[in-house]
């Protein structure tokens, strides 16, 4: 018997962008790791220029994301649940780096 009810939909993965993501990730690496370095290298400041698209290309997913997920949901969209997520975090970071650099 087919509850359908408790079957939840499932979101179509895009892979183009999982594997985007992926590449992002291992470039938002690199970018961490030049503060080891302290290289001046002027192949290394290529490196570091030609993966600097990382960081935007996460925030534009994001909101692509977040918007394909406002449009196929029926109730209000948690901002501040939302938010909050990602506040939390960042407040705590920022906070212990505060500390570790004084």
């Amino acid at each position: 018997m087919k509850q359908a009810s408790s079957i939840k939909r499932k979101h179509k993965r895009l892979i183009g962008v999982d594997l985007f993501r992926g590449l992002s990730i291992f470039c938002v690496v690199l970018m961490h790791s030049d503060e080891g370095m302290k290289s001046t290298t002027s192949f290394w400041l290529e490196i570091i220029d030609f993966v600097a698209f990382a960081v935007p290309f996460f925030i534009a997913t994001s909101f692509y994301l977040s918007v394909d997920k406002l449009k196929s949901n029926l109730k209000p969209y948690p901002l501040q649940d939302r938010l909050k997520r990602l506040f939390t975090p960042y407040i705590f970071w920022s906070i212990f780096y505060l500390f570790y650099k004084a």
